[in-house]
């Protein structure tokens, strides 16, 4: 299936993305130099590669203030899930790498 990368493109630039013909192979090179450590690297005209994954897993990224972070979780994709499944499987996996448990929370009876 391939791999994946999470890219930030500042809107700000977009004049001079469109009239850089160099634009995607210093895009290339970004996600090149950031595949591997998921560290996020500088590309060009203020984009920034946040991280390159297998298309088999899912990431989860948060993105503001012109960068990003990977949320620390390992998740493995099934087709098969719906997505409410596969978001309740991100957390719960955030929250173990984390250190912590997640558990629906009880309903007494009477309370709505």
């Amino acid at each position: 299936m391939g791999f994946n990368a999470t890219v930030v493109v500042c809107l700000d630039h977009l004049d001079s993305i469109e009239k850089d013909t160099q634009f995607g192979r210093g895009l290339s090179n970004a996600i090149i130099a950031c595949s591997g450590i998921n560290t996020p690297i500088d590309g060009p005209h203020g984009s920034v590669v946040i991280e390159a994954h297998h298309a088999d897993h899912l990431v989860p990224v948060i993105v503001g203030g012109n960068t990003g972070r990977v949320i620390p979780a390992y998740v493995g994709i099934d087709p098969n899930k719906s997505i409410d499944d596969s978001n309740l499987r991100i957390l719960k996996d955030m929250a173990r790498v984390l250190g912590y448990r997640v558990s629906k929370i009880s309903k007494r009876p009477g309370v709505k």
